[in-house]
């Protein structure tokens, strides 16, 4: 494995993946993770898509045996080759990872990234959280999806430490989360969240600093209990295309002044702008949101190729920006 070769990966979380990702990141090799969740129906698009060098997989129910790609262990490539972790970290703008969408609206499409933009976007992301080397963020989101690897570069541009949970049951992250005073930092869905805190009885333990949320909306009721409690918890807005958090919320502060759950103030590595809807009212201050930066996507890759990103990415995703 060398300069511009394709990893796909098919693996649920766990230390020795992260130890694989970022040591592909070292030898200039780009990793494509996969959800093990996928039918192999999908897997098999999704690898034909990324045409990878090497595909690593613990199996997990997976039948691959239709594809010529040597399948090798994760096991059995951090026993055998210890020099992935030797030479220097890259920061060129190239290809450095793969990641897919999922596809809901049409075919999967692989999101490509530079190493430098993902270290770009948790260095952003960890200043506004206070991100330090004391902390511990419990890995509470997939290592396939752009969330759970933001997870990882924040830690290790920080020198903070990863927790790894054997479950992601309300119950057991209950439990986890009152009885383990190392966590500090994790990252959940609303709904998810609102299970959790059910679960400790609507306090969180004075050891969690800085409670996530994203990936779907706010019911008003519990942003007025978060607000209300001062608990810490943050709103987030973040795009694979900018290798998770665009924007966040400063601790218990998700509404706005006008009572509406706030996604928050960009991060210092991007831009955001408003781009006003056809035939729109001219009153009115929703729009279309686009995105730059520092961590902005090189392209796509899809069945009909590479395209390269623009300069502002248009989301699709509806918004205003308030007054403060």
């Amino acid at each position: 494995l060398g300069d511009g070769d394709r990893v796909a990966i098919i693996s649920p979380n766990s230390f020795e993946l992260v130890v694989l990702l970022l040591a592909i990141n070292r030898i200039r090799a780009s990793f494509v993770p996969i959800s093990f969740r996928e039918s192999d129906e999908r897997k098999e698009f999704l690898l034909s898509l990324a045409q990878p060098k090497l595909l690593l997989s613990d199996s997990y129910g997976t039948d691959l045996s239709s594809t010529s790609i040597e399948i090798p262990s994760l096991e059995t490539i951090l026993e055998q080759d210890e020099a992935l972790l030797s030479s220097k970290f890259p920061k060129e703008e190239k290809e450095a990872a793969i990641i897919f969408t999922s596809g809901s609206t049409g075919d999967p499409k692989g999101v490509v990234h530079s190493i430098e933009a993902f270290l770009q976007s948790a260095k952003a992301s960890a200043m506004r959280y206070e991100l330090s080397e004391t902390d511990s963020w419990l890995v509470s989101l997939p290592l396939f999806h752009a969330g759970g690897l933001g997870i990882i570069y924040r830690a290790f541009s920080t020198g903070a430490s990863l927790y790894f949970p054997e479950s992601l049951a309300a119950d057991y992250l209950g439990t986890l989360i009152a009885e383990e005073r190392r966590i500090t930092f994790l990252s959940l869905i609303p709904t998810l969240f609102y299970e959790v805190l059910t679960k400790l009885n609507g306090e969180l333990p004075s050891h969690i600093r800085c409670i996530l949320l994203g990936g779907a909306s706010l019911p008003t009721d519990l942003a007025r209990k978060i607000m209300g409690d001062k608990l810490p918890v943050r709103m987030g807005y973040a795009l694979s295309e900018m290798c998770s958090t665009v924007a966040a919320t400063k601790a218990s502060e998700v509404l706005s002044s006008s009572g509406e759950v706030s996604a928050g103030h960009a991060l210092d590595h991007a831009r955001i702008e408003i781009t006003p809807l056809e035939n729109s009212a001219e009153d009115s201050t929703v729009g279309e949101i686009s995105v730059s930066g520092d961590s902005l996507f090189l392209g796509y890759i899809t069945k009909d190729g590479f395209s390269k990103a623009p300069s502002s990415f248009a989301t699709g995703d509806l918004g205003y920006f308030e007054s403060d």
